[in-house]
């Protein structure tokens, strides 16, 4: 049996997708900013992270906890905006820019794709290693890269 929500486009308030609670902490993360946005910043094809916040499919944890650190470091501004308040959070965006590159750049390299929730749990544990002061060369990342696909 489905999920019971307070949602209009539901059937007499009955969610048959089962993953729903998912989706809608997906949804809260996001916050104001637009879905196609969102899915960007996640690196997750758009049609994927529709199903998820709907609830059509199951959100990976990593992506969840990614998307958590993302969501954490932007808030609305009181204008109606998007603005950053990555320092606020301790959510420091160049830091998280430089391990998303330097992933994609280790994939490209070793010509390897890794499925969204790998990544995203690859991006996440990268980048609390990089928080904590531990130095990640080269060598370490395609291990750790390789490790994930």
């Amino acid at each position: 049996m489905g999920t019971v929500v307070k949602e209009k486009n539901c059937l007499m308030g009955i969610n048959p997708f089962p993953y729903f609670e998912k989706g809608q902490k997906l949804r809260e993360l996001r916050g104001n900013k637009k879905k196609k946005e969102f899915a960007d910043l996640l690196e997750t094809p758009y049609r994927t992270y529709l199903r998820y916040e709907t609830g059509e499919r199951e959100v990976p944890d990593g992506l969840l906890k990614l998307a958590r650190m993302i969501g954490q470091g932007y808030a609305e501004a009181p204008d109606g905006h998007t603005d950053s308040v990555v320092g606020s959070v301790g959510l420091d965006k160049e830091t998280l820019q430089v391990v998303i590159e330097a992933t994609e750049i280790a994939l490209t390299e070793l010509k390897l794709k890794i499925k969204p929730d790998k990544k995203a749990e690859l991006i996440v544990m990268l980048y609390e290693m990089y928080k904590e002061g531990k130095e990640v060369d080269r060598p370490t990342l395609l291990r750790l890269v390789k490790l994930a696909a």
